[in-house]
Order: structure tokens, then sequence, then C-alpha cells
């Protein structure tokens, strides 16, 4: 996964995520993500991505700023090369009442719910896919 920014929006972004061997929150925010299992820091699209095991993840701990009460997009690249045969959460947010925004990976579909709306298409394999969402009705 390798994360997009313009320089435009760095006064609303809530958290933005380069992977140049960290973890860090170059946003405002200043979050700090964890690692949770293994993940290897790789060369990506442009300039530098995670390469996940299949069983590990990045968590960032909650922050109002992540809630996104207001229109909000979210971007990233994605290559993924195949396996799993079920569903798997890639980027999510979920409060008490159920998700704000995620984004799912399956063995030849994406799937992005945002407020309980779901977009579903196919997916090539071994090839860097830019996904991006925005939500205008909050």
């Amino acid at each position: 996964m390798l994360p997009i920014v313009s320089l435009s929006a760095q006064k609303s972004l809530v958290l933005y995520l380069s992977f140049d061997g960290n973890l860090n929150d170059l946003s405002k925010t200043r979050l700090k993500g964890k690692l949770e299992g293994k993940a290897d820091f790789i060369d990506g699209k442009a300039g530098n991505a995670l390469l996940f095991d299949g069983k590990s993840s990045v968590e960032i701990p909650h922050d109002k700023a992540l809630s996104l009460t207001q229109a909000h997009a979210i971007s990233f690249w994605l290559k993924w090369g195949g396996g799993g045969a079920s569903w798997c959460p890639f980027v999510a947010k979920r409060s008490a009442d159920g998700a704000n925004y995620q984004c799912w990976v399956g063995s030849d579909k994406y799937l992005i719910t945002i407020m309980g709306q779901r977009l579903c298409w196919q997916r090539p394999l071994c090839l860097w896919v830019r996904i991006g969402f925005l939500n205008y009705d909050v």
C-alpha cells in the first residue's frame, strides 16, 4: 500500500503515512501507526510501500479527526498479488454504531463501503491500482 497526498490538501489532511521506514503520520494530527504482525518496507509505485504477509496489519489509534463527519476523500495505491478466498478488510474505521468507512479486498474484487453504501468492482492482479473514494454526503 502506498498513500498519496496533494499539497493543496495538507491543511485538512488528517492522516498521511509515507512508509519511509516507519509508520509515523506526517499530517497535523501526528498519529503513530502500530504494526501488528510482520510487514516489510519496500519500493512502491512512487516512494515506499508496505508488503504484508497476509496476517499482519497496521493499526492507528482512535482519534476524533479520523471519524470523518464532514465531506472527505481517502486515497491509496494497492498492489494485490492474489491469494485468499475470503474478504479481508484493508482500510477501515469503525464506530460504535457501525462502520464509518472501509475497503475490503477479496480474491478477485475490491469492495468499498462508505456510510452503508457499497461499491464493488473487479481488480487486476499484480498491478498497482490507485483506489480513491469521496464522500460528500455526510
